[in-house]
C-alpha cells in the first residue's frame, strides 16, 4: 500500500485539498501524517472520498454522511440501506422538503405582491395617460393662441437650450443667427 500526499486523492477524485481537509475535519478522514508533518493517504482514500461525495451529492450534509462511517470504505451506492442510513435520508429528505414549502410560499407571496403592484401600475398609468391626454390637448391650444402671437425658436448650444421669443415679422435672431 503506497501513501501519497493530498494533492494525489484530489486529482484522482476531482475535489480539492481545501474539501479533503474539510473532511477530515468532520471526521470522515483520517490521513497519517509524515514525519514532516504533511497529510498522507492510503490509496483506498479515494473510494472514501468518492462515497462521501456520493452521500453530500444526494443531499446529505457531513454530520449525515458521519452516520455511514463504516461502510464509507466499500461501495456505498451497490451496498443494501441500513436502518440509520434510511432514518437519516429520510429525515434529510423532510428537512429539504420543509425548506422547499417555505420558500414556494415566499415566492408566491412575493409574486402576489407583484401582481397587486403591476395592477396598481396600470390603473395608474392609465389614469395619468387620460390627465396626459388632457392637458396636451389643453396646452397645443394656448401654444396655437401664443404662436399667433410671437413664435419660440429653440436653439441647442453644448447641451444648453436656449429659447428665444420672436414675434412675427421678426427676423433671424440676435447677433450671431442662433436667438438670444
Amino acid at each position: 500500500m503506497t501513501a501519497v500526499r493530498i494533492g494525489e486523492p484530489a486529482r484522482r477524485t476531482g475535489v480539492s485539498t481545501r474539501a479533503l481537509r474539510h473532511y477530515e475535519q468532520a471526521g470522515l478522514l483520517a490521513p497519517a501524517r509524515a514525519d514532516n508533518g504533511y497529510r498522507v493517504y492510503d490509496e483506498d482514500a479515494g473510494i472514501r472520498v468518492r462515497n462521501i461525495r456520493y452521500l453530500l451529492d444526494a443531499g446529505l450534509t457531513l454530520e449525515d454522511v458521519a452516520f455511514f462511517l463504516p461502510c464509507l470504505d466499500g461501495d456505498v451506492a451497490a451496498a443494501p440501506p441500513s436502518a440509520a442510513g434510511l432514518r437519516v435520508a429520510r429525515d434529510r429528505l423532510a428537512a429539504m422538503e420543509a425548506r422547499i414549502a417555505a420558500r414556494t410560499a415566499v415566492r408566491d407571496r412575493l409574486r402576489a405582491a407583484l401582481r397587486s403592484a403591476s395592477a396598481h401600475e396600470e390603473t395608474s398609468a392609465h389614469e395619468e395617460t387620460s390627465v396626459h391626454e388632457e392637458t396636451s390637448a389643453h396646452e397645443e391650444t394656448s401654444v396655437h393662441e401664443e404662436t399667433s402671437v410671437h413664435e419660440e425658436t429653440s436653439v441647442h448650444e453644448g447641451g444648453r437650450t436656449l429659447v428665444r421669443a420672436q414675434s412675427p415679422g421678426e427676423g433671424g435672431g440676435g447677433e450671431d443667427g442662433r436667438g438670444a
